[in-house]
Order: C-alpha cells, then structure tokens, then sequence
C-alpha cells in the first residue's frame, strides 16, 4: 500500500492525489471533491510515520515531515479553498477538523524526530481546540471559523457533534503527553459534555453531523438524529475508552459501554466490515 501510494499518488511537493484508477492514473470524476483539501495529505503522512517506526526508514520520515509542512503552508494561506462552508462567501476559512488533524497528527511524528517548530506549531493548535473553536456562549465546539479565527455569526450557535467530540479526546490525548492533567481535564469535562447533550435516549446512539444550539428556519434546537454514523459512534468509544484508561472513572466505562452496543447491534455485518450508517433506529 505504501508504495502504490507513493508511487502514484504522491506529487512530488508534499501534496497527494486524492483517487486514482486501478493502476495509478489520476481520476477526477468522483462523486466527493477531496482535491481541495488536506486531510490526504496528513492521513498519508500518518500512514508513512507508523511504516517508518516498524521499518526505520529515514525516506518515510522525511516524506511525512514534507506532507505536513506542504499541508501548514496551504492551510494557512488566506486563499485556501478547502473548508467550504455554504452561504459563506469567504476563503482561508478554518476548520476544527483541521486543527484536530494536526494535533493527532504532529505528536506522531515527535515520537521519531526532534522538531521544535512542529512542536510549538502542535501548541497553537492545541490552543485553538481549546479556546478558539470552543463557544463558552453555547458551551458547544464551533466547525468553522474564518481565517483569523474569529467567530462565523451564522455558525456560531452551529455543531458537528463526530467531530467535536473527537476534537476532545484528541486534545486530551495531547495534554497527557504534555503532562497538563489540568487541560486534560478540561478537555474531558467538555467530550462527557458533548456526549451527553447530542445522544439519542430514545433509540440510542450520537448524533454526528449537525446540532444547534440556536433555532432557525431549517432545524430547531438540539441535534439532528435522522441519520447515525459509524465514524461518528466510534469516536464516542474511543474517548471514553481513553478516559477510562486513565482515570477509571465510571462514566466513561458507562458510556463507552452504551456507545459499544449501539456499535456492536447496528453498525456490525456479518462480512467483516462495518456499515457506515443507520436510521434513527438503527
């Protein structure tokens, strides 16, 4: 998998292809336009960061480091058009996913190399997960945010509850390695927060992609339950299970349980995949 992806899906720059035909050429006919964006580039230089710790190879590091110094020059870059927001005319925008790629990410890479502009660039991410995305106004975690980070006012009282709640755990991840049990709690205080506030207690599972805090004339206040995601599910699980490993605290283990379930009764196939999505009811 590493070579075919380097071999036909690498550019050369630290940018990457997001599809390509079954032997190497580039496609861009596809039904979702990733070409825009950074999140390939960060999930290759995963990919490449764990290959090179079980192998050592120098290549792969260098290789992550470029994909992810390529991607901070392009995200920060106020004609950056890969966090589309609809009905806001305005580029560079930023994203919670993006900052949260970059926590998860960066860490990764300090494990194989020191990099002291990556290690305070991992900081300001950090920070903007903590106190720029966060809406103390609604107690929710904004999506978007324009380039300076300032607040959208049509997406202020707005949430994508998968993310924001994977936003948590991957901070909290962040402060344990900094041995910062205050901000890892901060952290953790919010995803038991987020948690609670888009679950279904009717059928069970989390909301994922919208909750508003504010009614307007689409969607009234509370999350959207309509449609259930994997993704979503899972990182409900991850969060607790990290929590629970650390703290052994209660609530995690209850909740990392009723998400668990929900995973394991509907989400589960017989094939050894698992399906991406259900109803409300499963």
């Amino acid at each position: 998998a590493r070579n075919f992806m380097v071999k036909h899906m690498h550019r050369g720059d630290g940018t990457w292809l997001d599809t390509v035909d079954r032997v190497g050429r580039p496609v861009s006919s596809i039904a979702i336009d990733r070409t825009n964006n950074i999140y390939g580039a960060l999930f290759a230089a995963v990919g490449l960061i764990q290959f090179a710790k079980a192998t050592g190879s120098e290549e792969d590091i260098e290789l992550a480091r470029l994909s992810i110094r390529t991607s901070v020059e392009r995200y920060e870059d106020p004609a950056y058009l890969g966090v589309p927001v609809q009905g806001v005319e305005a580029s560079g925008l930023r994203a919670q996913g993006h900052s949260f790629m970059f926590v998860w990410v960066v860490p990764q890479l300090l494990e194989l190399i020191a990099d002291p502009w990556l290690e305070a660039f991992v900081q300001e991410h950090l920070n903007a997960l903590e106190n720029r995305f966060w809406n103390p106004e609604y107690n929710i975690s904004n999506e978007y945010l324009f380039h300076d980070y300032s607040r959208i006012p049509s997406q202020a009282g707005f949430m994508v509850p998968g993310h924001s709640i994977e936003a948590q755990w991957m901070g909290m991840e962040e402060a344990r390695r900094l041995g910062q049990g205050h901000r890892y709690d901060v952290f953790k205080s919010r995803m038991r927060h987020l948690i609670e506030m888009s679950w279904d207690y009717v059928y069970d599972g989390t909301c994922d992609t919208a909750y508003q805090a504010v009614a307007n004339h689409e969607q009234p206040v509370g999350p959207v339950l309509d449609v259930k995601t994997m993704w979503a599910q899972s990182e409900v699980a991850v969060g607790c299970l990290l929590d629970y490993e650390q703290t052994q605290e209660l609530w995690a283990r209850e909740w990392f349980d009723r998400s668990w379930e929900f995973l394991q009764r509907t989400m589960l196939t017989d094939h050894g995949v698992w399906r991406q999505a259900v109803d409300r009811r499963g």
